[in-house]
């Protein structure tokens, strides 16, 4: 924890017993409602959790509705990530869209909307996951509120789930809406990011996308320091390397993408880099490397498991015993035994 957030936490601290002594108890859940922020700041999850919960408490007692609905909220979305608490994070997060509805707030209701869109998702209940989405773009349009961001991320999500569904017309769909609704807000950055995700899909449907419209691509995302369009740029260099027999460019590229997905931001970095170590994976197999195929495998393993918790880490557990029906068991064995060689040699592989 730097200095600077300790100072900042102190000063909520003495806030907070002046608050107190004053009687104050809708003041004194907005401090803690702060000390929640700085602490999901810091991604002190569990910190951040409690300071939300005494907040919401205070707000209760106080009839304070806005801050209560901002308090369950915030819970909602500290405890998004952590796969052993997705059920509290649900109820949070069901509580704060109720009552943003009932304070006529489009705004609160969408982003809690949102949030429970984010844990379908990771549940993999993609059509629960859409049908929040449609409320949420619903009740920007319906209340008025001019926030093109909101609803062009929510657009974005969409755009996946229908995906994910199999149906690529309507994820491209709602990329067109999304670019034009960035365009007119003129966010050149996010209207970057939608084209390449235009091009990924396009790619999909009609057997791929130019090498110069991708080099292009990626020097524009480079310039404007956008890591997930780079990231998405790369995974589709490696690919198109990959497909046309170029085993160690694939792999290079593929490298790059996996770098450049753990260095973005953004929600959909566990999918890139997962993308990214699958492809890699292959194209070492193709160049006859089988430890190598373990060390990436293995390592990725590890950084999803870090991330998203060990549901995740079983599944690519599948993937990991699956080699033995295609290597034999002896052939297994021999990778295994040349994988841990080099680890000593060279040190753990980087995830």
């Amino acid at each position: 924890m730097s200095s600077k957030l300790k100072e900042q936490l102190a000063e909520l601290d003495r806030q907070i017993e002046a608050m107190r002594a004053a009687g104050n108890r809708a003041g004194e859940a907005a401090a803690h409602a702060q000390k929640a922020l700085l602490y999901a700041l810091s991604m002190d999850l569990q910190a951040a959790a409690q300071e939300i919960a005494k907040a919401g408490v205070l707000a209760e007692e106080e009839g304070e509705v806005e801050a209560l609905a901002r308090a369950h909220l915030g819970r909602g979305k500290a405890l998004l990530n952590r796969p052993g608490q997705r059920k509290e994070a649900r109820d949070a997060l069901s509580k704060a869209a109720a009552l943003y509805h009932t304070l006529e707030d489009p705004s609160g209701e969408a982003e809690a909307l949102k949030e429970l869109a984010n844990l379908d998702i990771a549940a993999g209940d993609f059509q629960g996951a859409m049908e929040h989405i449609n409320k949420a773009i619903a009740v920007l349009e319906e209340g008025g509120a001019d926030e093109p961001e909101r609803t062009i991320e929510l657009y974005q999500m969409r755009s996946s789930c229908h995906l994910l569904l199999g149906d690529l017309d309507a994820a491209l769909a709602d990329l067109d809406t999304a670019l034009d609704l960035a365009q007119q807000s003129e966010d050149s950055a996010l209207a970057l990011q939608i084209r390449v995700q235009q091009y990924t899909l396009q790619s999909l449907l009609a057997g791929g996308t130019s090498s110069e419209q991708l080099a292009a691509l990626l020097q524009e995302a480079q310039q404007a320091g956008n890591l997930q369009a780079t990231a998405d740029i790369r995974l589709q260099q490696a690919a198109k390397s990959f497909w046309a027999g170029q085993y160690r460019q694939a792999l290079e590229q593929a490298q790059a993408a996996r770098q450049a997905a753990r260095e973005a931001d953004d929600l959909t970095k566990f999918m890139r880099y997962l993308s990214a170590s699958l492809l890699m994976a292959e194209a070492q197999e193709r160049l006859e490397d089988r430890p190598g195929v373990l060390a990436t495998l293995l390592t990725c393993k590890v950084y999803l498991e870090t991330h998203l918790g060990p549901e995740v880490g079983r599944a690519m557990s599948m993937v990991l015993d699956a080699l033995e029906q295609r290597w034999g068991r002896e052939g297994l064995a021999e990778a295994v035994r040349i994988y841990q060689q080099r680890a000593q040699e060279q040190g753990p592989y980087q995830v």
